[in-house]
Order: C-alpha cells, then sequence, then structure tokens
C-alpha cells in the first residue's frame, strides 16, 4: 500500500512539474508575442535613433562630408519628433476616410 501511494505521490508531483513547465513557456510566449504585436501596432519612434545616428557621424568622424550627412541625420530626427508613426487604427480610419470621399466624388 505505501508503495502505491509514493508512486501515486511521485506520479502528482511530475504531473504538476509538466503543468508548470507548459505554463512557463505559454507564458513567456504569449508575452513575446505581445511585445511584437505592440511594436507592430505602435511602431517606435524613430527620431531618436536618427538624432543619435547623426551625432556618431558628426563627433566620432571627422572629416567634413560625414558632418553634412550627420547634420541631416540630426535635423530629419527633430523634424520627425512632433509627427507621429502611423498606427493601424490611423491607418484603418484613413483608409475609410478615402474610400468615402472616392465614393461621393464619384
Amino acid at each position: 500500500m505505501k508503495e502505491k501511494a509514493r508512486l501515486a505521490k511521485a506520479a502528482v508531483r511530475s504531473y504538476v512539474r509538466t503543468s508548470e513547465d507548459k505554463h512557463g513557456a505559454a507564458e513567456s510566449l504569449s508575452h513575446s508575442a505581445s511585445r511584437g504585436l505592440r511594436a507592430v501596432t505602435n511602431p517606435p519612434d524613430i527620431s531618436g535613433s536618427l538624432k543619435k545616428a547623426g551625432t556618431a557621424l558628426v563627433v566620432a568622424i571627422p572629416d567634413p562630408i560625414s558632418d553634412v550627412a550627420g547634420l541631416a541625420l540630426i535635423g530629419a530626427g527633430f523634424a520627425m519628433r512632433s509627427r507621429k508613426p502611423m498606427s493601424l487604427e490611423a491607418m484603418l480610419l484613413e483608409t475609410r476616410k478615402t474610400l468615402r470621399d472616392l465614393q461621393s466624388g464619384l
């Protein structure tokens, strides 16, 4: 009887361990999937990256040609700072508006 109880206890522990492993794997997968979906639906702002790349060109490479390219990147970064990238929802609304305008014009 003790042997059967010990085997049953080991089986339950094994089941709980595999269930926890499956839950942990599913949770990490959903976390990475939601992070990827968030990057698609709300794209990151690239103005900071443009400014960093421009600064690197200006500071790291001391020739005049790289300074011009670096300053252009810095200027583009400042120009894009005020503009937000278009999200999927905004694209859908813009498409609907455009289609409505086209239909009303015909």
